[in-house]
């Protein structure tokens, strides 16, 4: 959840312990960041679920986390396993930007969708290689 928003559990339609239905407003101005035209095509209103999960792992402090979701279906599926599937999707996302970062692939420099793949592949192989390598130097000095 952004700084500038809290969690107020008291607000929105109670669907469950820790989970609730809220209706976000557009904020009134726009950041620097955002195109007027991006803005002014965004909804007056957001429907989103908002959930709390307490994420506990043995030997760590467990810690509270607030998700907000545009997945606004309340019977589709219990918060627990929602949260559960987005915390593996953000680790999912850190990987691809460690992935992206190491070897600079913030730019995909191929034109066409074949050698697109192939650029890919080579990236994949590459990341393979590399903690292979050094792996093995930090064993055999």
């Amino acid at each position: 959840m952004h700084q500038s928003r809290s969690a107020d559990f008291r607000r929105g339609r109670r669907l469950a312990k820790d989970d609730r239905l809220m209706h976000w407003k557009k904020p009134v101005s726009r950041s620097k960041d955002c195109p007027k035209a991006d803005f002014d095509a965004l909804p007056a209103t957001l429907e989103l679920r908002m959930l709390r999960y307490r994420i506990t792992a043995p030997g760590f402090r467990s810690k509270e986390i607030v998700v907000v979701t545009t997945f606004a279906r309340p019977g589709a599926s219990p918060s627990g396993s929602s949260c559960r599937s987005l915390l593996r999707r953000w680790n999912v996302e850190l990987h691809f930007r460690e992935i992206k970062t190491l070897l600079a692939m913030d730019v995909l420099r191929c034109l066409s969708p074949k050698m697109i793949v192939k650029e890919l592949l080579m990236h994949r192989i590459a990341y393979n290689l590399v903690p292979r390598a050094h792996a093995t130097r930090r064993h055999h000095p």
